[in-house]
């Protein structure tokens, strides 16, 4: 591939919101996915969430559905993670990095990211975090202010990429899982100074994962792929939801609260040309670590399920592309405490 055609893919992608199957050595097709309404969304405990929306508005949400407030920022806000009910981080569109340690009521300027456009930010602990840029990962060690290229490294150059990141799980400070486009995962177990690249069978995007240690992982295939867990660093894959029995299943978002119980959502994409709206939202629970799952049904109209988060057994979250539920009793009732109508913010 000549080198000015990838530097101009390169700037293609770094400007729009991220690319998938794209491949500097065998140049297979790029194509371009957008956010939903709802951008990036992060729990803090059982009772509150932070939600950033595409247009750039940070909301602090509670369960209650009617004490939720925007907070103000000097620029659009496009990442937000919280680690607990106190310490969280965002990042705003000009790059600056905010952190506030009392559960929003103030924040303070920290680092300004200004190496790479950031799509994704995850912190293990209040010092060590990550950031997933369009083809990189960034690791700061000092809580946001320094952040450092990890991926790509020596072992892997950019003429060798075969894939891009999109999701990240932090199992502590040194151990981290890394969802990637064309079926691949990474690992790493020294703070990302050295990764292992492993590949789940099939050709899926990973934009969900969830893990327990540096052998136990389940992933989340997006593109029909549903549920594939490893308990041996990735050396071999176990599809613990079929697709083919579960018609073309893709899952979005994998969460548990302990090993035993877990809880995932995406959509089954139906394939019936006479019939093209008949794609379903799907929640799934596993009561055995992820060896078995079943359908939980929703009392609630969705068109897409993006993230499942559980606090605990009883207290969990869904955010579906314009709208966020919550649950105080295991998933069997659900209530809408956020809605987004015409680009305009609404809370009910």
């Amino acid at each position: 591939m000549n080198k000015f055609f990838k530097l101009f893919i390169v700037i293609l992608c770094l400007s729009q919101i991220y690319c998938r199957d794209f491949n500097f050595g065998t140049e297979t097709t790029t194509t371009i996915a957008t956010f939903p309404p709802i951008k990036d969304f992060s729990t803090a405990d059982a009772n509150e969430a932070w939600l950033v929306t595409e247009k750039g508005s940070l909301f602090h949400l509670f369960n209650d559905g009617q004490t939720n407030q925007e907070v103000k920022f000097e620029t659009r806000i496009r990442q937000v993670y919280f680690l607990n009910v106190n310490e969280g981080w965002v990042i705003e569109e000009n790059r600056q990095i905010w952190i506030t340690t009392n559960d929003g009521k103030d924040w303070s300027k920290r680092g300004m990211f200004t190496q790479d456009k950031p799509y994704h930010i995850v912190f293990a602990d209040n010092q060590v975090g990550w950031i997933i840029g369009a083809f990189n990962i960034w690791l700061t060690e000092d809580g946001g202010n320094a952040w450092a290229m990890v991926y790509p490294n020596e072992q892997v150059s950019y003429d060798k990429l075969e894939a891009q990141p999109l999701s990240l799980f932090a199992v502590n400070s040194d151990i981290a899982w890394v969802g990637l486009t064309n079926s691949k995962v990474l690992r790493t177990v020294n703070r990302g100074k050295s990764w292992e690249e492993v590949s789940i069978p099939g050709k899926y995007d990973i934009h969900g994962l969830y893990s327990f240690s540096a052998n136990e992982c389940i992933v989340a295939a997006r593109n029909w792929g549903g549920l594939y867990q490893t308990t041996n660093g990735g050396k071999n894959w176990q599809q613990v939801v079929d697709t083919k029995a579960n018609e073309n299943l893709g899952i979005d978002s994998v969460s548990f609260v302990n090993k035993k119980i877990g809880w995932a959502v995406g959509q089954d994409f139906v394939t019936n040309v006479n019939n093209p709206e008949t794609n379903r939202k799907v929640l799934l629970k596993t009561m055995d670590g992820g060896k078995n799952w079943a359908r939980i049904e929703l009392g609630f109209e969705q068109q897409q399920l993006t993230r499942v988060n559980f606090s605990n057994e009883k207290n969990g979250w869904i955010v579906g592309d314009k709208t966020v539920y919550t649950t105080t009793d295991t998933g069997r009732t659900w209530k809408e405490i956020f809605k987004i109508e015409d680009d305009k913010q609404s809370n009910k």
